[in-house]
């Protein structure tokens, strides 16, 4: 079975989506249908309680950056280097990111030269069509969230 590593920009997901709170347990489990989940980190800047309990009640590891330390784009500088470096890992082969920002363009490219297969899901009215183009596959956090949704024909389902 395929290791996955799976990296959610919470907070773009969240503005992407008007605020609303993204479904990390759909998100996990749309991962699990990958491979097996090895790495799931969410990177955030503040969030209540009851996010915090329920990412952690899922299994994610969570990448709080403190307010008082914030700085532009030190979320996403956070989670390219972890993109990076535990993406590489000889045990990951596919690698999910969960976000429509541009910025992970660089780090999908490095993957992908290092073979990964780097999958996208982004909020289809705010991704980035040089993120989008940069990946193995992508898939609308809309479809995600509709019944039924099919993998891509380019993404293997894992085997049982």
């Amino acid at each position: 079975m395929s290791c996955v590593a799976l990296f959610v920009d919470f907070e773009n997901m969240q503005r992407s989506m008007r605020y609303s709170t993204p479904d990390l347990k759909a998100i996990l489990r749309f991962a699990e249908r990958l491979g097996r989940v090895i790495i799931r980190r969410v990177y955030l800047v503040f969030a209540p309680k009851s996010l915090i309990d329920a990412a952690q009640k899922a299994g994610y590891e969570l990448v709080l950056i403190p307010y008082h330390h914030w700085k532009p784009n030190l979320v996403d500088i956070n989670m390219i280097v972890d993109l990076v470096d535990k993406g590489s890992l000889s045990c990951v082969e596919t690698v999910i990111v969960v976000s429509g920002d541009g910025d992970f363009e660089p780090a999908v490219r490095k993957l992908r030269e290092k073979g990964k297969t780097v999958f996208l899901l982004a909020a289809q009215s705010s991704v980035s069509e040089t993120l989008k183009a940069s990946v193995d596959s992508f898939l609308s956090y809309e479809e995600l969230m509709e019944t039924h949704v099919e993998l891509p024909a380019t993404v293997p389902v894992a085997a049982e």
